[in-house]
């Protein structure tokens, strides 16, 4: 009788631990708040996924983004804005369930519509918000570099401002070809931005400083100090940051938060190896000439 019990005994055991065990509550359904997000480039959002039922065995979340290169999210599901473009931001539970944030990402460069021949960017070229400084560039050339002066310039041969290979009046500055305003290939907004995206004229900048299209002040952002101009027209206003210039004789970075200067695509006839741009100060605000090779800050227009 005892040998007959003891399978009996091991049944029981076994449907105790059964019935023991606590049961598997499964995801159901995934919730991601918000659903969709607008940012615009080097913006971030937080999304919120939430499974249903709340006490599901297993509620963990993968985050992944359809389209890295427009927009990237990290294990906790911050978004993070990459380019101008659009992706999905998908949370999924371990079981395959899945719901997705539809991401827009815009743009930096936005057009600002001031009432004039031109819309004007809404901040310099190369910066991550309208105060930044961005970048700086000599006139004529379409990339950063470590230096700014006549030996590293590419529109001039053996580091001399009397041998211009391109953009040139005189025969006494180098090879006359006689043109007096910077062609696409040679426009860093052009070719950084693409589109109608380039740099202003002297005209252009006039437009801008004419006290009947629009109003000038000195201002602060963020900290930043520099010039907002402000439209009679439209209302609508743009802020130039003091980012101070590169190269010439002191070589360095100069006038940060103090002065701002600003390349027109507008050669200096008079004097080639020079062209024209806005320069700004504590008191004072008026297109002027620098030297080509300097690097200066572009605030891009278009059409």
């Amino acid at each position: 009788m005892r040998k007959n019990l003891i399978p009996l005994y091991c049944c029981l055991m076994v449907a105790a631990a059964v019935a023991c065990k606590p049961k598997e509550i499964i995801v159901t359904s995934v919730v991601v708040n918000p659903d969709k997000v607008t940012l615009t480039e080097g913006e971030t959002a937080t999304l919120v996924a939430t499974v249903v039922p709340e006490d599901a065995t297993d509620p963990s979340i993968t985050w992944s983004s359809s389209n890295q290169a427009v927009a990237t999210v990290n294990p906790d599901g911050i978004v993070t804005a990459v380019k101008e473009g659009t992706a999905a931001v998908t949370a999924k539970a371990n079981n395959g369930l899945m719901a997705n944030c539809a991401v827009t990402v815009e743009s930096i460069y936005k057009a600002v519509d001031m009432g004039l021949s031109v819309k004007w960017c809404s901040c310099n070229l190369g910066a991550t918000s309208p105060e930044a400084p961005g970048d700086y560039y000599a006139w004529g050339e379409t990339f950063t570099k470590a230096k700014y002066d006549l030996q590293s310039y590419t529109l001039c041969e053996g580091g001399s401002s009397q041998s211009l290979k391109k953009y040139c009046t005189k025969s006494y500055y180098g090879v006359v070809d006689d043109k007096t305003v910077l062609e696409a290939v040679d426009d860093a907004a052009t070719q950084i931005l693409g589109g109608d995206w380039r740099m202003p004229t002297t005209e252009e900048m006039a437009e801008l400083l004419n006290s009947d299209n629009c109003t000038g002040a000195k201002d602060t952002v963020n900290g930043v100090s520099g010039y907002r101009f402000t439209s009679k027209k439209t209302g609508n206003s743009i802020f130039l940051p003091a980012a101070g210039d590169i190269g010439g004789t002191g070589g360095g970075l100069v006038y940060l938060g103090e002065r701002g200067f600003y390349w027109t695509s507008s050669l200096y006839d008079e004097n080639p190896s020079y062209a024209y741009n806005l320069t700004f100060g504590s008191n004072w605000l008026e297109q002027e000439t620098c030297c080509r090779e300097v690097g200066l800050s572009i605030r891009p227009v278009c059409k």
